[in-house]
């Protein structure tokens, strides 16, 4: 009798165990998706509200229109393109390729914030004077070399460290 309610009892720890274990991969699955969801919304915060913010802001003296005008159709498009997003990323996040898709949204983002915030541009404001493109051959180089190394860095975060990541 003492054998079978250790059997009972060894049942039950090793459900309990499949239980946790069940847990832990639902766990990890939920912040797999959040963490695309934060990253998908990301890129296109940056890409639908961020950039066109900043061009309107640094040229709002040569544009016909006020920001109350402009900015529900920003709302509108980053609304969409998140969406959209937002669905591809769900179709594609558990497949084989969505680590890669992930990684290069990732390395994508980060460049284009580097690019944005630390390489300095100075172009003028939009009002059709000629820009001495010579004199900005140096911030093509460095705009070069940063799309270098973030896809470098993409490409090593891919092959290298996926399991650590992507697990």
């Amino acid at each position: 009798m003492a054998s079978v309610a250790y059997g009972r009892r060894a049942c039950r720890q090793e459900r309990g165990s499949t239980m946790t274990q069940i847990k832990l991969l639902k766990w990890k699955a939920d912040d797999k998706r959040k963490s695309w969801l934060f990253l998908i919304w990301t890129f296109s915060f940056m890409l639908c509200m961020f950039a066109p913010l900043e061009i309107f802001f640094t040229n709002r003296t040569e544009f016909w229109f006020s920001l109350t005008q402009i900015l529900p159709i920003f709302l509108i498009v980053f609304g969409v393109v998140g969406l959209v997003f937002s669905f591809g990323g769900w179709y594609i996040h558990d497949k084989k390729v969505g680590m890669y898709v992930y990684g290069f949204l990732l390395c994508t983002l980060l460049y284009f914030y580097v690019q944005g915030n630390y390489v300095p541009r100075e172009y003028g404001v939009l009002d059709g004077a000629d820009i001495d493109w010579s004199s900005y051959v140096f911030y093509g180089v460095i705009s070069i070399v940063l799309i270098l190394v973030f896809f470098i860095a993409w490409i090593a975060i891919c092959l290298k460290i996926r399991e650590k990541i992507y697990s």
